[in-house]
């Protein structure tokens, strides 16, 4: 039997998992496919059957690809390892041999803040929130504590205090805090001016997040 404490062997890092959007996607992939073969339909009865097939793969390639790549898409933390998965394409990053960690906010309507790693031969980003107007989605707890316990075993100052605001947003969870004593959504404020698509905090910055603790 496991320790009450102890984390499961995978957990699962996805902010919004593929279940939720789903059958939006499985919906968009039939409706185009039904699309395409009204139009290959037409074009077949005006032109011919090659270019009808041109045109099918025209009109529905990219859609329906993009929307199997959303289907197949998720994160998970394996003990340290981040494993991130995108259509055909994975990639993994030991959170304890990290080189580059870096807290990078989306600011905007909906503002996103996500954790950047890197092992200098790899990297992944993992969203930890979505804000806006005060309310959001976090990630689980779980996750946000499996991903505090492996950059804590970084030998990287950046890694640590990112740990740090991670234990510190686990506490604010914890109490229930309303948001703007949440470091995750605090973040979010700290780069809500800005007129950039991506703003990577600076160590002043995550020093402040850190001391909420």
């Amino acid at each position: 039997m496991s320790e009450p404490n102890q984390l499961p062997s995978t957990v699962s890092l996805d902010l919004i998992p593929s279940q939720m959007y789903g059958k939006a996607v499985r919906k968009v992939v039939i409706t185009v496919g039904i699309l395409t073969v009204i139009a290959m339909g037409l074009v077949f009865w005006a032109v011919n059957w090659w270019v009808a097939l041109i045109v099918g793969a025209l009109v529905s390639g990219p859609t329906i690809l993009s929307a199997l790549s959303a289907l197949r898409r998720s994160i998970t933390l394996s003990g340290t390892t981040v494993h991130a998965v995108r259509g055909v394409f994975s990639k993994k990053v030991d959170l304890a041999n990290a080189s580059t960690v870096e807290l990078v906010v989306r600011p905007g309507r909906i503002s996103m803040i996500n954790l950047y790693v890197s092992d200098g031969k790899s990297a992944v980003t993992v969203p930890l929130a979505l804000y806006s107007d005060g309310a959001g989605r976090e990630l689980e707890i779980v996750a946000i504590r499996g991903l505090a316990d492996g950059l804590a075993g970084s030998h990287i100052a950046a890694a640590l205090a990112a740990s740090t605001v991670l234990v510190n947003q686990l506490r604010a969870m914890a109490r229930d805090a309303s948001p703007n004593d949440r470091p995750l959504y605090r973040a979010t404020m700290q780069a809500a001016a800005s007129k950039t698509i991506s703003v990577t905090l600076t160590d002043e910055q995550v020093a402040a997040l850190v001391n909420m603790g």
